[in-house]
């Protein structure tokens, strides 16, 4: 599995000022495990907690590996990539039964909650 890297590629980068929106809502569910195809190479799982980190779920694996943060700011859902910082802010919009879709002008990454 990759990193939160391949989600650089979507959107141009965006130097993060550091603020977390708390009370920003979107139809992203903190602590879902959702399914994907956010990495460019097929289906990943993945889960953003609500304390802001992003974990990658591994197959085989019992521990999720921290893949960066995420964040909404100005009606935007952002993800910060470890180790660089660098951030990506895509439009996040309802998609499929409890789902959500992350989208720029070039790319739509469409995640769907697993077992839910």
């Amino acid at each position: 599995m990759r990193t939160v890297a391949g989600w650089a590629l979507i959107a141009g980068a965006v130097v993060l000022a550091g603020c977390r929106e708390e009370s920003a809502d979107g139809p992203m569910r903190p602590g879902i495990v959702y399914l994907g195809n956010a990495f460019g190479d097929g289906e990943s799982m993945v889960m953003f907690a609500a304390d802001g980190q992003i974990l990658e779920l591994i197959p085989g694996s019992d521990d999720p590996q921290v893949a960066g943060e995420w964040m909404r700011r100005d009606g935007r859902f952002c993800i910060t990539e470890d180790p660089e910082l660098t951030t990506t802010c895509l439009l996040e919009t309802p998609f499929g039964n409890g789902g959500f879709a992350l989208s720029d002008s070039a790319q739509r990454i469409e995640l769907v909650p697993v077992g839910d």
